[in-house]
């Protein structure tokens, strides 16, 4: 070939590298920033949600958003507890199945019964929610 077509090549080659490394970067920081959301959210789940099942103190839910809580319906209580549970869970534990190192150090044993784990909570949340929704509405919103 010739020295110029070469030299051509080898630009092309550098500008489509810098390209991907721009790309990995923008998705590093998303990935970064949709992690922590899901740590904060799932720490606000977990604090404020789930600290009051373990009080037994549910009317605490309506503190943040009222209409949560319904004395009379105990039923629409459980499915929107399991639907916190489950949901601090995901979002906690969740965030850790992209960790590449995890997955290197453990084997893929942590992060194949963490996905089990989280599809089942994921199912039981789901459940959970839509109970709640069909036993009592979505008025509060």
């Amino acid at each position: 070939e010739k020295p110029a077509v070469t030299q051509i090549r080898t630009l092309l080659q550098q500008q489509q590298q810098r390209r991907r490394s721009f790309a990995s970067w923008l998705w590093f920081c998303f990935l970064v920033v949709v992690w922590i959301a899901c740590i904060v959210f799932g720490l606000y789940t977990l604090c404020f949600y789930v600290r009051a099942i373990g009080m037994n103190k549910l009317e605490y839910w309506d503190l943040s958003r009222p209409g949560l809580y319904h004395k009379e319906r105990w039923d629409s209580n459980l499915g929107l507890s399991l639907h916190f549970i489950s949901a601090s869970y995901i979002m906690l534990l969740g965030t850790f199945q992209y960790v590449p190192w995890i997955r290197r150090k453990y084997q893929y044993r942590f992060h194949r019964w963490n996905g089990r784990i989280l599809l089942l909570a994921s199912l039981v949340g789901a459940m959970g929610g839509m109970y709640y929704i069909g036993a009592v509405g979505v008025s509060f919103l």
